[in-house]
């Protein structure tokens, strides 16, 4: 056991965060129509900039898998520009935040797609098989038809996530995430309930691996691994995922993950299971495997509340806590946290879209018990 706290800094490759809280990134479908940040973006991060990272939104890096409306992009330099406004509030408050890139690939709804543009995806894909959101207020919408992609497919898009990361690096991120689970497009690869395909990137774990590898690689290149994380959700099942042997999948991951030197894990876990007398009862054995594989730092994202977070932390099976719904209704979680201060309800029927109601305007601690000013 370590006497690690939730409070404590750690040093994330060239970063030094204030604590081990992590902003979970969370869509709010608050950009424009064409996926440029809004100034209300600018204030819902700024707010939240006490977390010790925060990782954004789902931002797409190719016009080929837009999959909500209203979500932000970084594929056009008025993207580049949005974003550089959130990052400059973030680190006026002292704070700290990665860019999570995103490709729904066929988790889109067909009014996303352009007319006489095909839907790239790992294999052929019915278009009942999963639910798309358009982004107003959680609307879902059958997603459109999509095509296996074919290896032009692979090389465009392999270079659209290089180009997103240099993108995020102009725009003032602190570093990058890589979206590989929750059914999009990276986890369509490694997964091979839907990956079934019968060429060198389909069957065997290290085959399905091999794009999800090379995308790696591109973004590393782009950048450095030091700025570099990956998202994965080795057992869940949204987005009508999963996958025979998860272990032996994404501990193939792993090892490529860990030949290209990326700086840390975030990993979707099933909803927390610790406690103080039990720390890992009920974890997936996989998480467990990913945990000691991993040559980084594993940020553990499943429901946690602070003992939890303090148990997963104690028993050294962390090294960063990533907090979700939490920090909609009170974007200073991490003092409300450490001082067990009374957590907030969200109305989580405004979670997707609309305007600053149910967005920005949830107070803090601070401002609830200010006296009223006349």
């Amino acid at each position: 056991m370590s006497s690690v706290s939730l409070f404590e800094p750690i040093t994330l490759g060239p970063l030094t965060l204030a604590n081990r809280v992590v902003l979970s990134p969370m869509t709010r479908a608050r950009a424009t129509a064409d996926y440029t940040p809004t100034d209300m973006m600018v204030e819902y991060y700024r707010q939240r900039a006490s977390a010790g990272l925060i990782i954004s939104e789902g931002t797409f890096v190719s016009p080929t898998g837009t999959g909500w409306n209203h979500c932000g992009g970084l594929f056009e330099d008025a993207h580049v520009d949005g974003w550089r406004n959130v990052t400059d509030a973030v680190h006026r408050q002292g704070g700290r935040i990665v860019c999570q890139l995103w490709h729904t690939g066929r988790v889109t709804a067909a009014s996303q797609v352009p007319e006489g543009r095909t839907l790239s995806s790992v294999s052929h894909q019915p278009p009942d098989s999963v639910v798309a959101h358009t982004g107003n207020g959680g609307e879902e919408t059958p997603a459109a038809e999509a095509a296996g992609m074919t290896a032009d497919d692979m090389t465009r898009e392999i270079e659209r996530f290089a180009t997103a990361t240099a993108m995020a690096r102009d725009a003032g991120f602190d570093g990058v995430e890589l979206h590989a689970a929750n059914g999009y497009l990276i986890d369509q690869f490694l997964r091979d309930s839907v990956n079934s395909r019968d060429d060198e990137y389909g069957g065997s774990p290290e085959n399905r691996v091999r794009f999800p590898a090379a995308v790696v690689e591109a973004i590393v290149g782009a950048w450095a691994a030091e700025r570099v994380g990956v998202r994965v959700s080795p057992v869940g099942v949204y987005n009508a995922m999963e996958d025979s042997d998860p272990t032996a999948t994404f501990s193939a991951f792993i090892d490529r993950l860990n030949d290209a030197g990326v700086c840390f894990l975030d990993v979707v876990e099933p909803p927390n299971p610790f406690d103080a007398e039990n720390p890992g009862v009920g974890r997936p054995e996989v998480c467990n495997v990913l945990r000691e594989r991993f040559a980084g730092a594993y940020i553990a994202n499943g429901g946690y509340d602070r003992t939890a977070a303090d148990a997963v932390l104690e028993a050294n099976m962390a090294d960063l806590v990533a907090f979700g719904r939490p920090f909609i209704a009170n974007p200073d979680l991490p003092f409300r946290l450490q001082t067990a201060a009374p957590l907030a309800e969200g109305d989580h029927a405004k979670n997707y879209g609309g305007d600053a109601e149910g967005y920005i305007d949830y107070p803090t601690l601070a401002s609830e018990q200010s006296p009223a000013t006349a």
